[in-house]
């Protein structure tokens, strides 16, 4: 995998930072949202490129995990 999902941790953990402690729930419903968000610009932009023409969901998946570096 690549860094990105590093970097969606770390955007997690800093929304979710009390000062002192890290709420743990806050941060992985957090950490989700913003996976579930990039996988979705992900299906956008693959959308936009092809000037709306219907993109199979399985075309889209491979795109997403293309996008995070998952084989």
């Amino acid at each position: 995998m690549n860094n990105r999902l590093l970097e969606l941790a770390q955007e997690a953990e800093q929304s979710a930072n009390l000062g002192n402690a890290i709420d743990i729930k806050l941060m992985m419903k957090n950490y989700a949202q913003l996976i579930i968000e990039e996988c979705a610009q992900v299906c956008n932009n693959i959308d936009a490129e092809y000037e709306g023409e219907d993109v199979l969901a399985t075309w889209c998946a491979s795109a997403i995990k293309e996008h995070f570096g998952v084989k």
